[in-house]
């Protein structure tokens, strides 16, 4: 599942192989201005700006057929071409142009409905083709912030042993649990060639995302990978309607949530964020500070409504202290 192919200019390898097909690439304006040189003259083109669903069903409505879907860029381009493969029922190419999110690994499709994050259908890619070179030309902060759909098992780990002594779920399973553990003692330990963005550090980061996509299908579930934090982005993202760097946010909310989660936990998600160069300051994410309070005003109640699995968040509430601390330590 999810066959990966690392190097410098494999995306050659990809157009040669896709050569006498009929290709739907899917992409946004700017990256394909970036690197239009690379990609095919005879390719069609569907340049996207967002995923919410009613946007992705009125692009796909009465369009031609293709043979297959390159999704090429960030996770919105991913998705996004996850989608209409789905919806055509073909074979799906994906190409990272930065390691910032998990979007190639993950087998279900993550949609909007009025900026609020679903998941819809179920795709695997065919092929993923990390290339070097692409990868390195993107801004340092969208690579840096690929960290965050790994350090999520910091805090997913811990809600995840809540849920199993709570009997509200899936109890823990130790296989699972230890390799979860393994993967993020390797995170820290990386700091240094995460921060290079060197190809070990790229490569460590996807072989996590691939073994978290690989056991998420095999299982059903990714409780050791999404948890609290996750749930605290999605709640800030309702309530802004911004188009964030994914992985930043999470790691923003991961130390947020690992410090609700038990006082002091958040210490070495700082230490970490500092050893890679990755800020998680509020105003660097791109929130305001309002924005982040209304969030942890109303994340207990968010959970419950929309019926997100067991986690902190339904054994503690967020207290004005609480906000008013995790605020100051973060900025």
């Amino acid at each position: 599942m999810f066959e990966t192919f690392y190097g410098e200019g494999v995306i050659g390898n990809l157009c040669n192989e896709l050569k006498g097909k009929k290709v739907l690439f899917v992409t946004q304006i700017n990256l394909f201005t970036k690197y239009k040189a690379l990609i095919p003259d005879d390719y069609s083109f569907r340049f996207i700006d967002n995923v919410e669903e009613k946007y992705l069903e009125k692009l796909n409505e009465n369009c031609e057929t293709f043979d297959t879907v390159v999704g090429f860029g960030g996770g919105m381009s991913i998705d996004a071409a996850k989608y209409f493969a789905w919806k055509g029922g073909i074979d799906c190419y994906l190409v990272p142009t930065a390691i910032s999110v998990d979007a190639c690994y993950s087998y279900p499709i993550a949609l909007r409905r009025n900026n609020v994050v679903f998941y819809k259908g179920e795709v695997i890619a065919k092929g993923i083709y990390v290339d070097y070179n692409i990868v390195r030309s993107a801004p340092s902060e969208l690579n840096l912030s690929g960290v965050g759909d790994v350090l999520s098992c910091y805090t997913a780990l811990f809600d995840w042993t809540l849920m199993s002594i709570a009997g509200k779920g899936v109890p823990v399973d130790d296989y699972l649990y230890s390799s979860a553990a393994k993967i993020l003692d390797k995170l820290f330990e990386s700091a240094e060639e995460i921060a290079k963005i060197s190809d070990n550090g790229i490569r460590l980061i996807m072989d996590a995302y691939r073994w978290v996509g690989i056991e998420g299908y095999k299982n059903k579930f990714c409780f050791f990978e999404e948890g609290s934090e996750h749930f605290l982005a999605y709640t800030i993202e309702s309530i802004c309607g911004k188009h964030l760097l994914h992985g930043q946010l999470v790691s923003m909310c991961v130390y947020i949530m690992s410090k609700l989660q038990n006082e002091g936990r958040q210490l070495a998600v700082k230490k970490f964020a500092e050893d890679i160069g990755l800020s998680i300051k509020p105003a660097d994410v791109g929130l305001s500070d309002d924005e982040v309070t209304e969030a942890l005003v109303i994340v207990n109640d968010f959970v419950v409504k929309n019926n997100l699995s067991y986690s902190i968040l339904n054994e503690k509430k967020v207290t004005k202290q609480f906000i008013d601390e995790v605020l100051k330590e973060i900025k």
